[in-house]
């Protein structure tokens, strides 16, 4: 009838909302360890890496790296240009993308790339104070070195830096200090936006949750109990495999005076003893009785529940 249906709806809330608890508390727990962890890797990028002290010493090298003819060592030169040239690209598209259109228009790919790397020989300094600056911010929720840098701006490049390994640079340690870097200012990145995506799916349970417990609210405003104790005697008692129909609940918590271990024990109980009627109704059913699957511990909860003060009436009866 409606009462059964009221009830099943009112299970499947509560379950949503045991649901929804969890995972928020996840969420939380998730937060709080990325709140102690993004300290650490921002740091890291401010003053402890190599690149810190070494960065002055790119424009010289990729001046050497242009100025370089096709002579002895022709292939080693050829792969540190084109790894300088990546990092160029990386570096320009988190901090001035503009450069990499303007590099683009001009023509002929051999003057885009020398575009681009005598833009970072010109401002490699102003480039790194840019997205170092960015990167330690920690007022902001992204990290945006540049108004037009935007998350595809990040991901280009991401793809320029997975195309690159340090042993690459085992003869330029410049280079080799530069990638490590980036890399790091991308986990700083991903380690805010892991923060900030975890922050919106917390906000947005949270919201459900309030508007579950309203639904619920609403179900229980004919009840004498707050609404709390019902969900955690509900919730209990659904634990131990007893669930309770929105009419049980009240009677379990009616005979119980509202006492939360008084109702949970009595609701436990009483399905042990609907259990029990029909060997009461035919004694000769405890033939077939096993003694010895009944445990200590049944036997001590059976004990403890009987000596509870609300119960010394009904015995007594």
């Amino acid at each position: 009838g409606e009462d059964a249906e009221e009830d099943a709806e009112v299970a499947k809330l509560q379950e949503r909302a045991s649901t929804l608890r969890r995972f928020v508390g996840l969420m939380e727990e998730g937060l709080l360890l990325q709140a102690k962890e993004l300290p650490l890797l921002q740091a890291m990028v401010k003053d402890g890496m190599e690149f810190e002290h070494n960065h002055g010493e790119v424009p010289e090298y990729l001046s050497q790296l242009m100025s370089q003819g096709g002579q002895g060592g022709q292939q080693v030169d050829r792969q540190l240009q084109s790894g300088a040239l990546a990092l160029c690209r990386a570096t320009l598209l988190i901090s001035k993308p503009s450069a990499l259109r303007e590099a683009s228009e001009a023509g002929g790919k051999g003057e885009s790339k020398a575009a681009l790397m005598s833009e970072v020989q010109r401002s490699m300094q102003q480039l790194y104070q840019k997205v170092r600056d960015a990167t330690v911010d920690g007022s902001s929720e992204a990290v945006t070195p540049s108004p037009d840098v935007t998350g595809a701006e990040w991901e280009a490049c991401k793809l320029e830096l997975q195309g690159l390994h340090e042993p690459q640079f085992a003869s330029a340690h410049v280079l080799k200090s530069w990638l490590k870097w980036l890399r790091k200012v991308l986990e700083v990145r991903e380690a805010k936006a892991g923060l900030l995506a975890k922050r919106g799916a917390a906000k947005q349970a949270k919201e459900q949750l309030t508007a579950i417990h309203a639904s619920l609210d609403a179900a229980g405003r004919d009840s004498p109990f707050s609404l709390a104790l019902m969900h955690t005697v509900a919730q209990a008692a659904r634990d131990q495999a007893v669930p309770l129909s929105r009419e049980k609940l009240l009677w379990v918590l009616g005979r119980a005076k509202g006492d939360e271990r008084v109702a949970i024990s009595l609701a436990i109980s009483q399905a042990s003893a609907r259990r029990a009627v029909p060997v009461l109704r035919r004694p000769a059913m405890l033939r077939d009785f096993d003694v010895t699957k009944v445990s200590g511990a049944m036997v001590h909860k059976v004990k403890e529940t009987l000596r509870l003060a609300s119960l010394k009436p009904l015995i007594a009866a």
